[in-house]
């Protein structure tokens, strides 16, 4: 559970620091509803958060995506 949590802060801290760039809005649309539902739903599991889609997404799709995120994040404070 710890991991888990730790796994959406980094997530958020990612999508955060996106948007303080203006950046979230250049985003393909499914990466933008991939950063909003993660904000919306901080506390839900990846699994969770898949089923929130419409229509869901599977958990490797939205691990992927999420790490796409986290790369485009990380590429910025390099």
């Amino acid at each position: 559970l710890d991991k888990a949590v730790e796994a959406a802060q980094e997530q958020l801290e990612a999508i955060r620091r996106l948007q303080a760039c203006d950046l979230l809005e250049q985003l393909p649309d499914k990466l933008q509803e991939t950063a909003a539902l993660r904000l919306e739903y901080p506390e839900l599991s990846l699994s969770e958060l898949a089923e929130e889609f419409d229509p869901p997404i599977s958990k490797s799709c939205l691990n992927h995506r999420l790490r796409t995120l986290m790369e485009l994040a990380r590429k910025l404070s390099d």
